[in-house]
C-alpha cells in the first residue's frame, strides 16, 4: 500500500492536473464545469494514481529480478 507520506507527495500534482483542462476549456473554449464535477475528477484521479503507485513499484521489483 502507498505510505501517507508518499500519498501527500502526489496531492498537489493531482490538484494541479485535475484544474488545468478545466481551466484551459473555460478560457479557450467557454465551457464551465461544477465545483462538484472538478473534486469527482481530482479524487477519481488521486485514487488511481496511488494504486498505479503500488502497481509500478511492484512492477519495478519483478523488472529487477528480471535483468
Amino acid at each position: 500500500m502507498v505510505s501517507k507520506e508518499e500519498r501527500w507527495k502526489i496531492v498537489p500534482a493531482c490538484i494541479w492536473w485535475s484544474i488545468w483542462p478545466k481551466r484551459n476549456k473555460r478560457c479557450f473554449v467557454g465551457v464551465q464545469s461544477s465545483l462538484q464535477n472538478l473534486k469527482m475528477n481530482c479524487l477519481g484521479l488521486f485514487y488511481f494514481w496511488c494504486e498505479q503507485k503500488l502497481f509500478a513499484q511492484t512492477e519495478d521489483i519483478l523488472m529487477f529480478d528480471f535483468l
